[in-house]
């Protein structure tokens, strides 16, 4: 509800000001908790327009695109971002993920590999845990698994594991079909 809200005072907002980066980019995000991924893309776009050097909005962007399971395109743009801003642990989690639901694995690893050397959160150790897991490097998942466990405390592992669930068992299904 109160996204909700806040969408309509950007709306209001955007009435006085019109093509404002910021709003859009609010707004944007509203939308897409929302689940409105297609809506938040178009004002990111937009906004876009006015400063397509912002690798911030870049981000935001490939994280619409991806939403929208538009992978390739989601790349395209984390790409850029680590192109134009190498060492930014922030891109590498983008492409991290997005190479794994994209079905890229080996792309997924060499990105995760980069923020396992540096700081890595708990959900960069559970997510680089699956990617490890799909490629069948299963002694690598599981202590993975356990360094994310102990970041995140027994609760939040479980809970973030299991939202993940529907998403690994599809990549292991494919992975499966294409070794047969």
């Amino acid at each position: 509800q109160l996204y909700k809200e806040a969408l309509e005072a950007y709306k209001r907002s955007d009435i006085l000001q019109s093509d404002n980066n910021w709003t859009l980019r609010h707004s944007a995000q509203c939308l897409r908790i929302l689940g409105q991924p297609v809506e938040a893309l178009n004002l990111l776009l937009q906004a876009e327009k006015n400063s397509s050097d912002n690798l911030s909005l870049q981000i935001q962007i490939g994280d619409c695109l991806v939403d929208l399971k538009r992978y390739d395109e989601a790349l395209t743009r984390f790409f850029k971002v680590d192109y134009l801003k190498p060492d930014y642990p922030k891109a590498w989690r983008a492409i991290g993920w997005c190479a794994f639901l994209a079905g890229r694995i080996d792309k997924s690893i060499e990105y995760y590999d980069k923020l396992l050397k540096g700081k890595p959160t708990g959900n960069d150790c559970l997510n680089a845990g699956h990617a490890y897991f799909v490629d069948k490097s299963i002694q690598h998942a599981v202590a993975l698994y356990r360094q994310s466990r102990k970041m995140l405390g027994n609760e939040q592992f479980e809970s973030e594991f299991e939202k993940d669930r529907p998403i690994l068992i599809e990549k292991t299904t494919r992975s499966e079909e294409r070794r047969v």
